[in-house]
């Protein structure tokens, strides 16, 4: 009996584990705004530098969230979504995202754009790519 309740158990958790990857998961590539290419990706811990680098120069030389931080969202890859938008490998925005199972919903938990960079449509085109993610709980 413990092995068809371990059996099933481990279809349902591979069930929701898949939709999780599906949603959370996006290919690395090149996008278009206003006429510029970018290269979209999925944030690693080698951004984690470059990524305090924005926050210093968005918030005044400080930095809210510190590496610990940032480490810790991106170990949580079922239920975090963390993108960076780069030009000629410079790193120029990102955008993190946690989705509640419990309460089906997402929280923007994190979103900066280098002051050079601001007013050409980076965080909303990082805004309205969380918000088109499918509804994982559908």
């Amino acid at each position: 009996m413990l092995k068809k309740f371990k059996n099933w158990y481990r279809q349902i958790f591979q069930v929701q584990e898949a939709k999780y990857q599906d949603v959370l998961d996006i290919k690395n590539h090149e996008v278009q705004i206003q006429d510029v290419d970018y290269f979209l990706a999925k944030a690693q811990f080698t951004d984690i530098p470059e990524m305090l680098g924005i926050e210093r120069a968005v918030y005044g030389g400080k930095t809210p969230w510190d590496s610990a931080a940032f480490a810790s969202e991106l170990r949580r890859e079922t239920d975090r979504l963390y993108l960076v938008m780069r030009r000629h490998d410079r790193l120029l925005a990102f955008i993190g995202c946690t989705f509640n199972e419990v309460k089906s919903d997402a929280h923007i938990t994190n979103i900066a754009v280098v002051p050079d960079y601001q007013s050409r449509g980076l965080g909303h085109f990082l805004i309205q790519i969380m918000i088109k993610k499918p509804n994982i709980w559908a």
